[in-house]
């Protein structure tokens, strides 16, 4: 913010709250603020259960997956993991596309040689950090998919951008688009079609995704 970094935080503890600001108080230009979360309004009678505000359709969807890993705790660690991995991804692709928009071709060319080596350097990180969270996603859910209809798929390459930069927001796009396929397989949002159109929709759109990622690494 400014000339400042600014770490923040909502509802950390105090404990954790020392641990931060005895290791970041003293760091020159850095700010660190805590606050509390708002007060939650009750609500008037919380259902029984959460699969109460589940859809039929979400549920179905869960029950077949959880048949196909062995049982439902097999499922809640499969779906916590594969979550982990996407949230992870999506930084990755945020970040990228920060560092984009903060330097379009044009700013990019008027820096120096070093500099300009730096941020390609930057980039590459959050690519190659993404790119191993992508693995193991589609690591993790093929088998899953395959067993729901979802057979390979074929590479198609991804257009190629003149620079990083646009090639950053195509990267975005597609993981964005993964994420919600996630959500809906998953049964966490109302599927508009079967469960095996949403598995093939997921293993195209992990395949789009690798082939965003190789075009931003090259």
């Amino acid at each position: 913010s400014g000339r400042q970094v600014v770490v923040s935080g909502m509802g950390v503890p105090a404990r954790r709250q020392k641990q931060i600001q005895d290791a970041l108080g003293s760091l020159p230009n850095v700010v660190v603020r805590f606050s509390e979360p708002a007060p939650v309004p009750a609500e008037p009678e919380a259902p029984a259960s959460g699969t109460d505000t589940v859809s039929p359709e979400a549920l179905q969807s869960q029950a077949r997956i959880e048949a196909l890993l062995g049982g439902r705790p097999q499922f809640e660690r499969f779906s916590s993991q594969v979550l982990d991995w996407n949230d992870a991804g999506m930084s990755r692709a945020f970040a990228l596309r920060r560092l984009a928009q903060a330097f379009p071709p044009e700013a990019e060319r008027q820096l120096s040689a070093a500099d300009r080596g730096l941020l390609r350097n930057l980039g590459a990180e959050h690519v190659a950090a993404f790119q191993k969270s992508a693995a193991n996603l589609e690591r993790a859910l093929t088998p899953v998919l395959v067993s729901l209809g979802a057979t390979a798929v074929p590479q198609d390459p991804a257009a190629q951008a003149t620079a990083w930069q646009p090639a950053s927001e195509e990267l975005l796009g597609s993981a964005r688009r993964v994420e919600t396929l996630l959500a809906v397989f998953l049964g966490m949002a109302p599927p508009e079609q079967t469960q095996s159109d949403v598995a093939v929709q997921l293993r195209e759109g992990l395949a789009q995704l690798d082939a965003n990622l190789r075009n931003c690494t090259r």
